[in-house]
């Protein structure tokens, strides 16, 4: 019999991933990390929390941050003092550990606030943090007949003052040999590696809202950059 299924590319896709497993799942077949996931876990979440409390690895320190621009004020100006002040807040209400407050530094957070697009999200007048979603997305393989469903979370999404839907991103993490990158590298390593996600997340809101998402932009923290992702401005 010499029958071969049509689509038997799509059968190494689980019908639920989130975005970053759907890419590497698609884009690194040489991986050792396998495209059928069995689920997700936080690497946070698998420590106890009196670890937690001593030490602090880069994905809690990640979702530090977070957790900080999730609750930043948007009601004026915001200052290193009300940066510190959030901190102490949010320690005082279990949100973060002391430890994980400690790693947060406000003057990371400052160029941001001062940014165009920062004082842009604070006059906006419709703003959404942390929005989560799922989205069925067409196989490219399968001819569009099978789906996947996408899950992600969207840092944070605002209105700006032309009318038009604006995507945030927010990274913590570090390109390798950090010190040797001129700043355009920074932008062109961080671009190579999130674009992907960025537009898929563009397209999802996009499909989900019924209304397009004109705009992207990944702020790094640690190099204090901001980094347009709008290649993709179907």
């Amino acid at each position: 019999m010499n029958w071969k299924y049509p689509y038997a590319d799509t059968v190494v896709l689980r019908s639920k991933q989130t975005v970053s497993e759907w890419k590497q799942a698609i884009s690194d077949p040489y991986s050792e990390q396998p495209a059928l996931q069995t689920g997700f876990r936080s690497a946070g979440a698998e420590r106890p929390r009196f670890l937690q409390e001593k030490t602090v690895t880069p994905q809690e320190r990640g979702t530090a941050f977070h957790i900080l621009m999730e609750n930043l004020p948007l009601e004026g100006p915001v200052t290193k003092a009300d940066l510190t002040e959030l901190k102490k807040q949010l320690v005082e209400g279990n949100w973060l550990t002391q430890e994980q407050a400690e790693v947060i530094d406000e003057t990371k957070v400052i160029p941001f606030v001062e940014s165009s697009l920062g004082q842009a999200l604070i006059r906006s007048t419709e703003v959404w943090r942390e929005v989560p979603f799922t989205y069925g997305r067409p196989v490219a393989e399968s001819g569009g007949e099978d789906i996947t469903v996408l899950q992600g979370m969207a840092d944070c999404v605002f209105r700006n003052e032309q009318g038009s839907l604006v995507l945030i991103d927010y990274k913590t993490d570090r390109l390798s040999n950090v010190e040797n990158k001129t700043r355009e590298e920074h932008i062109a390593g961080m671009k190579d590696k999130y674009q992907f996600q960025l537009d898929v997340y563009r397209e999802a809101l996009s499909a989900i809202w019924e209304e397009p998402v004109r705009e992207a932009y990944i702020y790094a923290f640690d190099q204090e950059l901001i980094i347009p992702m709008n290649e993709n401005n179907g």
